[in-house]
């Protein structure tokens, strides 16, 4: 934004910060005292507003009266700000009216007035009580922000929430003012042919709208505004001239309007701001005298049960995203205790479901306030018609976690109205974002009528673009029956997106997770020093690490991973672990065992296969390790971006092997160390006549394809791929042919399904200048890829195509990556100081180097194979979902450690390569 108003934010900012010093320091002294009147002043603002300990009463106060002078001063009136500032409140809070004015008359205010009297505001055009808060919190203090949710709600999605949700009550629950309808429940009841609800007085106006985290009041003030344009454009019509429209409008805003709108607000400055910013509104369009009632509350909506007395029909806002750990206190009653709380309608279908792992994305703020928004608008009435309106994070549209609460929202509405702004910014497929976060976001009107069962009938309208477009789209749009939606089918659970539905169709092939029935998350270490480029480096890190007496910072510690602590160990057969549990790493001498491991696409390391030091390295994966294991990855719930949708490994994966971030993605081929068991349903084997390998050649031709990400980009936003079975044999043996390339690839010649010897993949990159120093830097220009250090180029490799250098899968670049973890002083996250140990470049490095610009350069040239084998699949006649068996619960379930062990699985290779476990042919095989 404008350049003025960042200094101003930084300067005010650290006015606050001074003041909030100040106070502090001021208690202190009172309390050592026995008393003062800072502290009787914080005693009166518990008693008639909120409790705050001193820490909360001084950052509270020191925003607030920072910005509130600051809005003064930018109003500009005649006459003292301070006296200004309470007269104005007063009007819609006298208890915050008389604090504002005793806080104003402190002694540590003075200095204070007279900095914010001579601040320059020339140039500054945001509007202080609306836009420019937002800033001056992000420059005060950004964990604040962030965890408040402070992030201005522009007017665009503003005006479309609260026009639409206007238009709703108008056309579908038949109220002809909308927002501005007083109609009580009972003419509301008689007229539509309901009952009024028990408990309710019949002489109550249906419309009562609530913003339940109400920030600085931009969604109540918008809800008044949409009110006033719609009275005085009906007392225009029937000929009342301007001064009698303000006059009408002043009895009918405090009798009919004000008394059905509120808005609660837990943080004292955002309160206060909205408190000023009504003021400032009534004072323009004429509502005169104080108020009878409060409009916005000071207090934690989820915490406080009986903050919010009577019916709501109208819940609407920008309610905060922020993600909780599983065991944080948030969520008040919504979250409830153990499990107890009104949340776990949302999580136990999901768990029911087999989406366990993926509840924790549950426990977030704004999910907490669609539960509560569900509960007082739908269910505390039974069949009682309302309107939910939010703009919210978008990940409860398409994550498995979400299930539940996607079935309980279509179960409670008659029909749901999804605006997907989409707006990733850290995912594979980068977007706009309209509030400049990272997250995607939706706008979602969820609505029911009382007169139809809640059907829970889906609309859903992509809005792609970019952000100037989606804000458009948005301002421009005065009704739902405006836009052009799709409807969204499937089950109540199902993600909300559109594909096509037929046989014939994206949503009608198999899902790759029911023809390989068993998924798991990679390896998470939670430290980073445990995995290395060379097995050298992992020697010297842990001859570190034993040789100090600093173990426990070096090791980097965690609620799961301890020094002193025992943990079963790592079985793998097939990578010849076996050892017991050992020693605490507090006591540890012996080295762990080193081994191969997969850390990213192409990118094969070393690690210290030892349970201890991981926290969650998912023993499984590496019980089934052996001669014939294949590993696919892709992201199964994440939406994809360009380039290949998936690729293999033969070692165990990170988390994050596929593209940098990563779920529960990983697919093992098998599910034993000796490959005899698979991971495939057997009735789909049955019914399609194929070999376990063979199917996997397929899927992975398929998705190693290019073209797959980009012909269905729409519809991978659902998050995992499907896959076109086709019926043709002798096509799909072509697909097959095509995958075990593939295959051979993408494993470095380490797996080959085929007959005869495993192609050759050597390709026509060439070191032409050996490296003689470390490198520090890389860079690519001109057909070749060269390592420099500060004093010039020290090392290069040609012809390395563009195509090459920029190979993405997702977003993920494998060359970038691979050359910029080895240079010196490396690349990525550091855990601890044993990370700084690493081996020089080395031969074996520019080796591996070869290695996987060979790789990269043999799978560009297969890319167009590869793509035609797609589309021809899907021109043709392919299986549909529903005519292959779904697997059952025991093919989807985790092997057991040990399970159905039989004979011995040797690998005999030498983990220091990289390689691990392979023939010396390259044609690993059962033993």
């Amino acid at each position: 934004m404008g350049a003025p108003e960042e200094p101003l934010a930084r300067v005010l900012a650290g006015l606050a910060r001074g003041l909030r010093s100040s106070l502090r320091a001021r208690l202190r002294r009172e309390r050592a005292a026995g008393g003062g009147a800072l502290l009787e002043l914080r005693a009166e603002v518990t008693r008639v507003l909120v409790a705050q300990d001193e820490r909360e009463f001084a950052d509270g106060w020191a925003q607030t009266l920072v910005y509130l002078l600051l809005v003064a001063r930018w109003l500009d009136s005649p006459g003292d700000p301070a006296e200004l500032l309470a007269a104005r409140v007063w009007r819609v809070d006298a208890r915050l009216a008389g604090l504002l004015a005793r806080m104003l008359q402190l002694a540590e205010l003075g200095e204070l007035r007279a900095a914010i009297a001579g601040l320059t505001l020339a140039g500054v055009t945001e509007q202080p009580v609306m836009h420019f808060y937002e800033r001056f919190l992000a420059a005060y203090d950004p964990r604040a922000r962030a965890a408040g949710g402070v992030f201005f709600t522009p007017a665009e999605i503003v005006d479309y929430l609260v026009a639409t949700t206007d238009t709703v009550l108008r056309d579908r629950l038949g109220l002809a003012l909308g927002l501005a309808d007083a109609t009580a429940w009972g003419e509301y009841a008689a007229r539509r042919g309901v009952a009024v609800p028990t408990g309710i007085d019949p002489t109550c106006p249906f419309v009562q709208v609530v913003d339940p985290a109400a920030g600085t009041g931009t969604f109540v003030l918008a809800v008044i505004r949409r009110a006033h344009a719609t009275m005085t454009a009906r007392w225009q019509a029937e000929g009342i001239d301007a001064a009698g429209r303000r006059a009408r409008w002043s009895s009918y805003a405090r009798a009919a309007v004000l008394p059905r709108v509120r808005g609660v607000e837990r943080m004292l400055a955002s309160w206060a701001i909205a408190v000023l910013r009504l003021a400032l509104l009534l004072e323009e369009t004429g509502v005169e005298g104080a108020l009878p009632g409060p409009v916005l509350l000071l207090g934690d909506t989820l915490a406080a049960g009986e903050l919010l007395r009577g019916p709501i029909s109208v819940v609407i806002g920008n309610p905060p995203y922020e993600r909780e750990a599983p065991g944080a206190g948030g969520g008040g009653e919504i979250r409830g205790v153990a499990g107890e709380g009104p949340l776990a309608d949302f999580i136990a279908p999901a768990r029911a479901a087999g989406a366990g792992a993926h509840v924790k994305n549950l426990y977030n703020l704004y999910v907490y306030f669609w539960r509560w928004a569900c509960r007082e608008v739908f269910e505390r009435r039974a069949d009682a018609p309302g309107v939910v309106a939010m703009v919210t994070g978008a990940s409860f549209l398409r994550g498995p976690g979400f299930a539940g609460m996607r079935a309980h929202l279509r179960g409670q509405a008659s029909a749901l109205y999804v605006l997907d702004l989409e707006g990733d910014r850290r995912g594979a497929s980068v977007s706009d974002n309209v509030f400049g976060v990272s997250v995607p976001i939706a706008v979602t009107t969820m609505l029911r009528d009382g007169l139809s069962p809640g059907t829970g009938d889906v609309w859903l309208r992509r809005v792609p673009g970019s952000r100037a477009d989606k804000l458009a789209l948005c301002g421009a749009t005065g009704g739902l029956c405006e836009l052009g939606w799709e409807a969204v089918t499937g089950d109540a659970a199902t993600p909300w997106v559109t594909v096509g539905g037929a046989a014939g169709g994206f949503g009608g092939w198999p899902r790759l997770v029911d023809l390989f029935p068993w998924q798991h998350s990679g390896a998470q270490w939670k430290r980073t020093w445990p995995i290395a480029c060379e097995a050298g480096t992992l020697a010297r890190r842990w001859q570190a690490l034993v040789a100090g007496d600093a173990r426990a910072e070096l090791f980097r510690e965690t609620r799961d991973r301890r020094v002193d602590g025992r943990y079963p160990p790592l079985r793998s057969p097939g990578m010849d672990l076996s050892e017991g549990p050992g020693e605490p790493i507090a006591v540890a001498r012996a080295q762990p065992p080193v081994r191969a491991y997969a850390f990213r696409s192409f990118d094969r390391r070393v690690c210290l296969a030892d349970a201890r030091l991981g926290d969650f390295l998912r023993p499984s994966l590496w019980w089934v390790a052996g001669p014939r294991q294949v590993y696919l990855a892709s992201l199964l719930t994440g939406a994809l971006g360009p380039g290949p949708a998936a690729s293999i490994c033969v070692d165990p994966p990170d988390l994050h092997f596929f593209c940098g971030r990563g779920g529960k993605d990983i697919v093992p081929l098998w599910r034993d160390p000796q490959g005899e068991r698979a991971n495939v349903g057997a009735g789909v084997l049955a019914a399609l006549g194929v070999r376990p390998e063979d199917l996997l050649a397929y899927v992975v031709a398929l998705l190693s394809a290019p073209g797959y990400a980009a012909r269905f980009a729409v519809e991978l936003r659902a998050g995992g791929p499907r896959l076109p079975v086709t019926r043709d044999r002798l096509r799909f043996a072509a697909t097959v042919a095509l995958g075990r390339r593939a295959i051979a690839v993408q494993t470095f010649g380490r797996r080959w399904f085929g007959e005869g010897e495993a192609p050759a993949w050597e390709g026509a990159a060439r070191c032409v200048q050996a490296p003689t120093r470390a490198p520090t830097a890389v860079e690519h220009a001109d057909g070749a890829l060269r390592l420099r250090d500060a004093a010039g180029v020290v090392g290069a490799f040609a012809p390395v195509s563009r195509a090459v250098w920029e190979h993405a899968l997702s977003g993920y670049r494998p060359v970038q990556a691979w050359v910029a973890a080895r240079l010196q002083g490396g690349a990525g996250r550091r855990s601890s100081r044993l990370d700084a140990i690493a081996e020089p470049w080395s031969a074996a490095t520019t080796t591996g180097l070869l290695e996987l610009l060979w790789v990269v350069e043999a799978s560009l040239t297969l890319a167009p194979a590869l793509d035609e084998a797609l589309a021809a699949v899907c021109a043709g006649p392919c299986w549909g979902a529903d005519e292959l068996p779904l697997p059952t619960a025991a093919e989807r379930r985790e092997p057991r450690i040990g399970e159905h062990q039989q004979g011995q699985v040797v690998l005999s290779a030498d983990p220091a390569s990289g390689a691990g476990g392979g023939r010396a042919d390259g044609r690993d095989g059962a033993t």
